[in-house]
């Protein structure tokens, strides 16, 4: 979601309704109009039982 540095303080928030154990988690990149492609060099996971962020 965050692809700029200016950009840092965005998320995205999943619901998932219930508990579940998330095993794997992957990240897709974009070509970049003719400049290469780009991707997430780093990326964190937060998680809450709550909602809360």
């Amino acid at each position: 979601i965050a692809g700029e540095p200016e950009n840092m303080n965005e998320f995205l928030q999943i619901d998932l309704r219930s508990l579940h154990f998330i095993t794997l988690v992957g990240t897709q990149g974009r070509h970049a109009g003719g400049i290469g492609n780009e991707f997430a060099q780093t990326y964190k996971i937060k998680y809450s039982r709550d909602g809360s962020r």
